[in-house]
């Protein structure tokens, strides 16, 4: 006979993030390893965890030399894959630090390698163990739903394959050709009623200065359905400083994990826009992920500031072999507040399963961080005096195109 546990796992999909977001598992996870006197490596997480929470440079430098004396010649840290080559490179990365400048993404290879590591053995074991089972009973005997709060659903068994792409075809999918490398009108619109249609989403996380939405509808890449992730921050800045600091190469490190490469701009068409070159470095074991996208930006009627991006098939830029080409359809919007002297930020994006996947736990675990920060480099941005040589393509497309109602 089965045991319940195994009756969960066969309705739902846990995984390690899945307990890392959720405070309440996360205690139930961590209580089961200190039990078995196996938790060395969560407690790694964890302090790697509250490193990238530090706000001052100064604590956040003198955090990562306390963790690199005490953990880099351990023999937890040295039982992970590649563990020389991870030591290394936070060294490098530390010697290069100071208490005026000191990355957050410092330690960011070391905690995917702690979380393929805890993902195995460890985690399999709580899965299937008698604490995990107690603890799901007891939640679903106050709430029924309980499981659908934290876990996605298994997908029921699927059609064969002529009926699936029948059901597929009908399906929304990508809204554009990726072979036309050009931002219309129609660009605009589209996202534009993403944005006003509040209807179209699900919450999925809240904070005091961040809201995280998927959308209710599945949007298809050939038979892949996937969700469109809405992010929106509150940002203590006007809209003019909040836009040059996420659009400037001064800033790109606010992204740590992805990096730009301006190719080219296109001033034929209806609007002025960038070709970028975007590159999203993955944890282990995945591979890179890349993809040629046009950006444009413009101004709306009410001083809002409206950014379109795509992904585009440009044939002076196939795929390269090492790398994972992606589809991403996504798009920003800076709405002014003049009373309050702030900026909501929302942004809105389309891309694969597993970057979606990334996205929602990235933003749930880290939102304060990336507020705070914006409003760091913001603040920066205030006072340099040299601020206009790191001028952004985008800005140059914000002067080009025209002023649109936002209808």
């Amino acid at each position: 006979m089965n045991r319940q546990g195994s009756g969960f796992l066969a309705t739902h999909n846990f995984s390690l993030e899945t307990v890392l977001d959720n405070e309440d598992l996360r205690q139930c996870f961590a209580g089961y390893l200190k039990k078995y006197k196996i938790d060395d490596m969560y407690n790694l997480l964890m302090e790697i965890n509250q490193f990238s929470k530090y706000v001052g440079t100064s604590a956040r430098y003198n955090a990562a030399k306390k963790f690199a004396s005490t953990h880099l010649n351990g023999p937890v840290f040295s039982s992970l894959e590649n563990s020389d080559q991870l030591a290394e490179q936070a060294m490098n990365e530390l010697n290069k630090s100071s208490e005026q400048q000191c990355a957050r993404s410092m330690f960011d290879d070391i905690r995917n390698a702690v979380h393929v590591a805890l993902s195995g053995q460890p985690f399999t074991n709580f899965l299937t163990s008698k604490t995990f089972e107690r603890f799901l009973s007891d939640k679903i005997k106050k709430d029924k739903n309980y499981l659908d709060t934290i876990a996605e659903r298994k997908q029921e068994v699927q059609a064969p394959p002529e009926q699936a792409t029948q059901a597929t075809d009908r399906k929304p999918g990508i809204p554009y050709d990726q072979s036309i490398l050009e931002i219309t009108d129609f660009d605009f619109k589209y996202h534009l009623a993403d944005y006003k249609d509040n209807s179209l989403w699900d919450l999925v996380d809240k904070g005091s200065r961040s809201s995280l939405y998927t959308s209710k509808a599945l949007f298809y890449n050939k038979d892949r359905g996937i969700k469109k992730v809405k992010e929106v921050y509150k940002i203590r800045f006007p809209i003019d400083v909040v836009f040059h600091v996420l659009f400037s190469r001064k800033y790109e490190h606010l992204f740590p994990a992805t990096s730009y490469d301006h190719l080219s701009e296109l001033d034929g068409g209806a609007y002025r826009s960038e070709v970028l070159r975007v590159v999203m470095k993955m944890p282990f074991p995945y591979k890179t992920r890349d993809y040629i996208s046009l950006a444009t930006a413009k101004t709306l009627q009410d001083g809002s500031i409206f950014v379109v991006t795509k992904s585009v098939d440009d044939p002076n830029h196939p795929p390269t072999r090492n790398y994972v080409r992606c589809l991403s359809y996504g798009s920003f919007i800076l709405e002014r507040r003049l009373k309050l002297d702030q900026t909501i930020l929302t942004k809105i994006n389309w891309t694969d399963t597993l970057m979606n996947s990334l996205t929602l736990g990235a933003v749930k675990k880290n939102d304060s961080s990336f507020v705070a920060n914006v409003e760091e480099a913001c603040y920066d941005w205030t006072i340099d005096s040299d601020k206009n040589k790191y001028e952004h393509p985008l800005n140059r497309c914000i002067t080009s195109n025209n002023v649109v109602s936002g209808e």
